[in-house]
């Protein structure tokens, strides 16, 4: 492992780094281990880059030298409509602006962000030409040649980027850096390699040719300068003396299996003379007499320790980065186990509150609906005690007309007896009994149905919240969520309903819904209470239903005190509230908020201006039922 490699470990062990950056270097990781093509790996780099920042250019520039008169892009990857420098392949001319902005990376360990709200501006020319609005670039220093810059670009809009942004584009850079390493030094091997091609045609590289025994027969300089000896130590030794004792059966059975004609290529190691190791790439090939049989064979050799020494590094690496990742992956396996946990508890918390803040409505609902139920109790229990008096008048009466028929079969005096029924008539009253007693029994019945309504109302709002979804209709929770909020506005507004010409149904969670409606309609009250608290006048509560054929809305407005601007961008946030100690937990509305949009995948929206009222928007999904057409 690089110097460099042990100090980004160390940093990832001592930082508070969030899952995010962890998910985003694994990624990076993924695309380092997705090929073996080196040059394909930085494309696959770079793609990833441009998903992580979501930005529009991901590049690298060489050199980043500010005294070179060209600069290019030998790798870029950007979005379809944002084509760079790469697009042209040229060479680009060193302006001044742009050799300012190399120099303030080359002199920073960090990455340097510029374009508006960042530290730098950006030249002037990168903007006429290349269409930056912002980006974010560093120094990367391969071990091999000049230091390289690492970029990304943002076209489409301004963008301030954040200091987790900064570090972990840092932690990618540098992550980049060991990969162009990587990259450079293996095309620098192929080209050794391209070179080593054009030698063996030349008959350059080394020869080695041996008899049918396996001695050696002849060595060319470049041979001997391979294995370090010279053509005279090498030649009839057998070719099992510059080999590792544990590789000499694998050859003794190829040498008994005989040369093919045709050419054989292979990789093997031998040992050079001062022990070391040296790999070497074999293309043999027999050499048969006349008659066909096998005399000997030779091969062309190249050396390719470096290729092998670059591969076995590449490879412990890869084992490293697998062992890391693996590493990672259970820490992030452990993380999400707790994020679970914490999920749940939350889930179990926030159901509590929910249920909190309905036992709270209930509380704040429980006086007046007592006094809404106690004015039609009472005007029944009046009208019991008119009935029962005048019940007991109309017996004392009936009595009267007994007593007055009996008198006349027993013949006493016919006129007496009229003038006493006629007095008992005129006391009874009938003309008014026969219009009160009807009205008072109507009263009444009407009184039982009030009582009833608010209990039914009552109950539908307290039961106990069901988890799956189940048709509502609008109109009706409405109804009832004004039945037992009457009493909180009945003295300070009107409170005025305009229905929706069609049913609204939506899916949902009716008991939940309702504590929303509630919520909006005290809320409204309380608002009128505080605009009007040095009047008598009433203010004005509106609810309207409207539908489409997607949505369901509910528009709630008040003739209230209104808000803010700062207090709207706020009004949805937990323990946020305007009311006096005592009159508000500032939970209603966040609440609210979550029913709405979370649980009903809907949308609470507020418009309000101070002095002019407010007015809450809910927009639910529509429930399709034939016939619902707007």
């Amino acid at each position: 492992m690089s110097a460099q490699n042990r100090k980004i470990e160390s940093a990832l062990d001592n930082s508070n780094l969030t899952p995010h950056f962890f998910e985003s270097m694994d990624r990076i990781n993924r695309a380092i281990h997705s090929t073996s093509d080196l040059d394909q790996m930085m494309v696959n780099v770079l793609d990833t880059v441009l998903g992580i920042f979501e930005c529009d250019r991901a590049f690298l520039v060489y050199p980043c030298d500010p005294e070179a008169e060209f600069w290019h892009v030998p790798m870029e990857r950007t979005r379809p409509e944002f084509p760079g420098a790469n697009a042209s392949r040229a060479q680009i001319p060193m302006l001044q602006d742009v050799a300012a902005s190399l120099r303030i990376l080359l002199e920073n360990q960090e990455p340097v962000t510029f374009g508006e709200g960042n530290e730098h501006p950006i030249a002037a020319e990168s903007l006429d030409e290349f269409n930056i609005k912002s980006f974010m670039s560093m120094a990367i220093y391969p071990k091999v040649d000049k230091p390289w810059q690492f970029g990304i670009h943002q076209c489409s809009r301004n963008r301030t980027w954040s200091p987790s942004e900064v570090r972990l584009f840092q932690y990618i850079g540098r992550r980049l850096g060991d990969g162009l390493s990587l990259l450079l030094t293996f095309t620098e091997l192929k080209k050794r390699e391209e070179t080593y091609s054009r030698i063996v045609t030349l008959a350059s590289e080394g020869i080695w040719s041996i008899d049918a025994s396996g001695k050696t027969t002849y060595a060319n300089a470049r041979m001997t300068e391979i294995l370090g000896y010279s053509a005279d130590e090498m030649e009839g030794r057998p070719v099992t003396d510059f080999m590792f004792e544990e590789d000499i059966p694998g050859f003794l059975q190829k040498l008994k299996a005989g040369f093919s004609n045709a050419p054989t290529p292979y990789e093997r190691r031998y040992r050079r003379k001062n022990g070391d190791t040296v790999w070497v790439s074999v293309s043999a090939t027999g050499i048969h007499d006349e008659d066909g049989n096998p005399i000997g064979g030779f091969g062309m050799i190249s050396d390719i320790t470096e290729k092998k020494q670059a591969e076995e590094a590449l490879y412990r690496l890869n084992q490293e980065l697998e062992a890391k990742v693996e590493a990672r992956t259970r820490e992030l396996q452990v993380s999400h186990e707790k994020l679970e946990e914490a999920y749940r508890e939350l889930k179990q918390a926030h159901a509590s509150i929910l249920h909190q803040e309905k036992m709270a409505s209930i509380g704040q609902l429980a006086s007046g609906i007592a006094h809404e139920i106690n004015t039609p109790s009472q005007y029944v229990r009046n009208n019991i005690s008119f009935i029962q008096e005048s019940l007991d008048e109309v017996l004392s009466g009936m009595r009267a007309c007994l007593e007055t028929v009996t008198k006349l079969k027993d013949g006493k005096t016919r006129s007496e007896s009229l003038d006493n029924l006629e007095t008992v008539l005129e006391e009874l009253d009938y003309d008014y009994l026969k219009e009160e007693l009807p009205r008072a029994l109507n009263e009444s019945a009407e009184g039982v149905d009030r009582i009833t309504n608010i209990v039914v109302a009552m109950k539908d709002f307290a039961k106990p919240s069901r988890d799956v979804p189940e048709p509502v209709d609008i109109s009706k929770l409405i109804e009832d969520t004004i039945e037992i909020s009457r009493n909180s506005w009945k003295s300070v507004a009107e409170l005025v309903v305009e229905p929706s010409p069609k049913p609204l149904v939506v899916a949902g969670l009716r008991d939940e819904l309702g504590q929303v409606v509630l919520h909006l309609i005290l809320n409204a009250a309380d608002a009128i209470e505080a605009e009007n608290q040095d009047s008598d006048a009433l203010g004005r509560i509106r609810i309207q239903t409207i539908g489409s054929e997607t949505w369901a809305e509910i528009v709630v407005q008040d003739s209230g005190c209104g808000m803010t601007p700062e207090v709207q961008q706020r009004v949805f946030e937990p323990f946020f509230t305007t009311k006096d100690v005592g009159r508000g937990s500032g939970q209603g509305l966040a609440i609210a908020y979550h029913i709405i949009t979370d649980k009903h995948d809907g949308e609470l929206l507020v418009d309000s201006s101070p002095g002019e009222g407010s007015t809450f928007t809910i927009r639910l999904p529509v429930m399709v039922q034939p016939g619902n057409t707007y």
